[in-house]
């Protein structure tokens, strides 16, 4: 049977991976952070997004100073989302070959009706009239802000958020112009060559690639020895652009014992944490995060200055070592003067 081609098609998004990566750092850009690089690669991957990026190659060095995180980009780019390009400047600023990273962006876009993520202006390219092909393509570009998160990594439904939220920024032309750049209707010129494109990117597909990406981020949780935290949302209704979540080996404990465990230590609570995103108008068509109605809790803890301790000279070694440990224990030492 004939299938029906849909009214309109999710583009392939091409990300200008060194500007993304810099922005996601916050506004020093001090690194090219390849975690954050991650983060925005799976929060448009269960959108339903085909995700492509493209870094200079010298960016693939776990010894260069300026990039964080570099195991990442070996993984990505084996399931084959990250590609690296040629350097602009080989050694001694000689220089290497005339094409470089924003033209590979700028190309893969155009030849598969696709849309830019990049905080980059292009001035360089749209100036030059030898690219002229490539100038629509760089002027409906899309780019991102980062929304910091009240912990280190977090699950909120189908998202895994580390330090921050991505969110697509609208500037001009509005709210339907942010859809027109997103989804190729039938009448855009371009539909032909994103629906080609779409079907190779299958929903077995795009679970598996899901799956992968689960599995780096909780490597990256193991390296930085951060436990993910699980933020409770309202249950949405079935969709199919929410898929079934990988199991994360750091999550031992269900949220009910959490609670448990909280009200018996304390009856603090960390502040709740929003993190529904700003694009309203996007709600039934990227499916994101909605607002937060209870977060996981935890308990701060216990100051040294909260011990009700005899004198040190009357208190061993021994004594101490059952109730304090070595860090509380030299703070005590080193204090001037210990509160009772």
């Amino acid at each position: 049977e004939a299938v029906t081609p849909p009214d309109r098609v999710p583009r392939l998004l091409v990300i200008d991976a060194c500007n993304i990566a810099r922005s996601s750092c916050g506004p020093k850009r001090e690194s090219v952070n390849c975690a954050g690089l991650l983060n925005v690669i799976r929060w448009l991957t269960v959108r339903d997004f085909e995700v492509n990026a493209f870094l200079p190659i010298i960016y693939k060095n776990k010894h260069n100073a300026n990039v964080a995180h570099v195991f990442i980009l070996n993984k990505l780019h084996e399931l084959g989302i990250v590609s690296f390009t040629p350097a602009r400047t080989a050694r001694c600023e000689r220089p290497a070959l005339v094409n470089y990273d924003d033209l590979y962006v700028a190309q893969m876009a155009e030849r598969h009706g696709g849309c830019i993520l990049s905080g980059d202006r292009f001035n360089d390219i749209l100036v030059n009239e030898q690219y002229k092909e490539l100038h629509p393509v760089l002027r409906d570009r899309l780019n991102l802000r980062f929304i910091p998160t009240p912990f280190d990594m977090v699950e909120v439904g189908c998202d895994r958020l580390y330090k921050k939220e991505p969110t697509f920024i609208v500037d001009r032309g509005g709210e339907d112009d942010v859809v027109q750049r997103l989804y190729a209707a039938k009448s855009s010129p371009c539909y032909k060559k994103c629906l080609q494109r779409r079907r190779v990117f299958t929903e077995p597909v795009r679970l598996r690639l899901l799956h992968s990406l689960d599995e780096l981020f909780y490597e990256l949780a193991e390296r930085e020895a951060i436990r993910p935290i699980t933020v409770r949302i309202e249950e949405p209704p079935p969709s199919p652009s929410c898929p079934q979540s990988v199991q994360s080996p750091f999550m031992e404990e269900s949220i009910e014992d959490q609670e448990e465990e909280t009200e018996e230590e304390s009856d603090s609570t960390l502040p709740s944490s929003d993190l529904s995103l700003d694009l309203s108008f996007l709600d039934s068509i990227l499916s994101p995060v909605r607002t937060v109605s209870e977060s996981s809790a935890g308990t701060p803890p216990s100051s040294f200055s909260q011990w009700h301790l005899p004198p040190l000279e009357e208190l061993d070694f021994e004594t101490m070592a059952e109730f304090l440990d070595s860090a509380t224990l030299l703070e005590l030492w080193l204090s001037p003067i210990v509160s009772r």
